[in-house]
């Protein structure tokens, strides 16, 4: 959660929202945190794919902490190859950094900010309507604003009460 503190005018400029990674996001952050990898196996690839369809929950902090605890399973192990099996042990051991209840919280979050953008874009645009419209004054508005000076609506209307110009 953010602090309101935060919040406040001048602070963040626009909240902005992150979502939790798809299966292609996934495999992307697999695949761009272990370049700095050399020791991959060859068929590293495939099991980054099957990885990131298999775990949904894993943020990109939780696959790039699976991909090290890999590399350090290969360390302890006595060898410089990251395999396969380094990767799948790895990702059994490693817990998603957010649970079940605050990624639904999350979410909850989210649509708030998606419903109250998209009441603020509706006021946006009534608001401008509104003032489009005040622009084209009708003769009622006219009559409507000369009655609240004091001036008698009905004698204009038949020409009987002249109107002052400067």
């Amino acid at each position: 959660m953010v602090d309101p503190a935060l919040l406040r005018p001048g602070r963040l400029d626009k909240p902005l929202y992150c979502n939790f990674p798809d299966e292609k996001e996934r495999l992307s952050i697999y695949q761009s945190v272990s370049r700095k990898f050399d020791n991959l196996d060859k068929d590293a690839n495939s099991c980054m794919q099957d990885l990131a369809a298999k775990y949904p929950e894993f943020t990109g902090a939780d696959i790039q902490a699976l991909l090290y605890t890999a590399k350090l399973a290969a360390v302890h192990g006595g060898t410089n190859l990251i395999t396969s099996k380094h990767m799948y042990e790895a990702a059994a051991s490693t817990r998603p950094s957010v649970s079940p209840a605050d990624r639904k919280r999350f979410l909850k979050i989210y649509a708030k900010f998606r419903d109250d953008d998209e009441e603020g874009e509706t006021k946006s645009k009534e608001k401008k309507k509104t003032m489009n419209s005040s622009r084209t004054t009708t003769g009622e508005d006219i009559l409507g604003k000369l009655a609240s000076f004091g001036y008698d609506v009905e004698e204009i209307k038949r020409g009987k009460q002249k109107l002052a110009t400067a």
